[in-house]
């Protein structure tokens, strides 16, 4: 929250106008990280409703819609109306999802940010991918690699669309889920992991931090390749554990965790320790 903070100022210190200006002149102003900003500026400003509001979400759709005079389409869009909490604003931008066809920027620009999107949203967002085969587009492969950190390359739409599948289900079926926890696949381990950390992070460390005892590697590899993404300071300890793995994959896995330094309130004195054994 500090570092959105900052950078917001970036954008909006040298500006003195209200949230409805800036969400008319975003395109011009701001780009790529610094409209993603303001397009969680925007949601803030639409969930509290009223007049401006109401405004800021009249002018995004405008801008969406390349309606607007001033306004235009870009990443503060897709982050306001997808993070906002109006369904109007999710069906908008599967309106534009839709009609994109062979526009594979405007596709990309609304995928990329769907993850972080409300939690409603997002699950939209995939049933509609389902049921529409989006995943025939490479942006939407793309968008997945994002996500997952599965660094597909090619992959064809039934992989895609199984995997689509199995996040839904476990997603809603909180059941499905601890059984796919306690399954032999670890693919499907890692789906059920990172379904539950998508709608609570820090409820998903205890179990993902279990796992790392697993007999299996790839039950162990999957556990810290979700620690890893989580970016908590509780999943960067548990990423100690595996420093000291059997099998090197699970341990190169890990030290990508530390490899830009670990978090000041993780213990070096732990880290040079399990380091030294490694060596």
């Amino acid at each position: 929250r500090i570092n959105w903070v900052l950078q917001l100022f970036g954008v909006v210190g040298p500006y003195q106008q209200g949230v409805a200006w800036f969400a008319a002149w975003a395109p011009h102003v701001a780009h790529f990280g610094a409209a993603d900003n303001l397009g969680v500026l925007f949601a803030a400003a639409i969930d509290a409703g009223g007049p401006e509001g109401e405004e800021v979400f009249q002018i995004l759709c405008a801008s969406g819609r390349n309606e607007h005079e001033v306004g235009g389409m870009g990443r503060h869009v897709t982050r306001a109306l997808l993070s906002a909490s109006r369904p109007d604003g999710w069906q908008f931008v599967e309106n534009l999802l839709l009609a994109a066809q062979r526009e594979e920027g405007l596709r990309q620009t609304i995928l990329e940010t769907v993850d972080e999107a409300h939690p409603q949203a997002f699950r939209r967002m995939l049933k509609l991918i389902l049921d529409q085969n989006l995943a025939r587009f490479s942006a939407t492969v793309r968008a997945f690699d994002t996500w997952l950190g599965y660094q597909w390359d090619a992959v064809s739409a039934g992989v895609v669309n199984k995997t689509i599948e199995k996040m839904l289900l476990y997603l809603e079926d909180a059941t499905a889920r601890e059984t796919a926890l306690k399954g032999k696949d670890a693919e499907q381990v890692y789906l059920a992991l990172w379904s539950q950390a998508f709608d609570d992070a820090v409820a998903v460390v205890p179990p993902a931090t279990e796992l790392l005892k697993h007999a299996s590697a790839e039950h162990r590899f999957v556990a810290a390749h979700l620690l890893d993404q989580l970016h908590l300071v509780a999943s960067q300890r548990s990423l100690l554990i595996p420093l000291e793995d059997e099998d090197f994959r699970v341990t190169s896995r890990a030290l990508l965790g530390f490899q830009h330094g670990a978090d000041p309130r993780v213990k070096k004195a732990d880290l040079f320790e399990r380091l030294e054994k490694l060596l």
